[in-house]
């Protein structure tokens, strides 16, 4: 194992060890994003199987709660609720936000209406993807760069509120995730 790669899995390890107490099954494989340190990790347990490199999100930031428009990255504990394979991104792997505590804080601070906040909530019980036009802002996600340069992502925070990465990082990503598989963004 070469040097680079030893530590690049041990700061992972360190990353992922930082996440809140979760429980998984024993095989789940899991995506974490960390905004911060512009890294993604795809993860068997507490083992990085990929820690990709720079992570691009939106250019207003993150936040637990964000609005339509703002350009935020919203921060929780998602799962790809869908999947668009031919996206102008290359690839999109949509995330189940707004999530209801989103949508309660979005009801409580009269962003949304009471029909919002339950058809979000309803998506939810069902295991379907929230409604994407309300005032919370919709189709966040991860995905590639869709002929974009390579160089972007080391360059700047770029998306409307998504996370990216190359596309060969999602090409290389799809073979192991898809709808249901967890993302946790912090």
């Amino acid at each position: 194992m070469r040097r680079r790669d030893f530590v690049a899995g041990l700061a992972a390890a360190t990353l992922l060890a930082g996440l809140p107490s979760i429980a998984l099954a024993e095989d789940e494989i899991y995506l974490a994003a960390y905004t911060r340190q512009r890294v993604l990790i795809a993860a068997r347990g507490e083992r990085p199987i990929e820690v990709i490199r720079p992570l691009a999100r939106g250019t207003g930031g993150t936040a637990p709660f964000r609005l339509r428009g703002s350009e935020m990255t919203p921060l929780g504990e998602f799962r790809i609720g869908w999947v668009n394979r031919h996206s102008r991104f290359h690839r999109f792997f949509g995330l189940n936000y707004p999530l209801p505590d989103q949508a309660y804080e979005g009801y409580r601070r009269g962003v949304i209406s009471r029909a919002q906040c339950i058809a979000i909530l309803k998506a939810h019980a069902h295991g379907e993807p929230p409604p994407q036009n309300t005032p919370l802002g919709g189709y966040i996600g991860l995905h590639g760069l869709g002929g974009r340069n390579r160089d972007i992502n080391a360059i700047a925070n770029w998306t409307d509120g998504c996370l990216a990465v190359t596309d060969h990082d999602i090409d290389r990503l799809s073979e192991q995730i898809g709808v249901g598989t967890r993302v946790f963004v912090s």
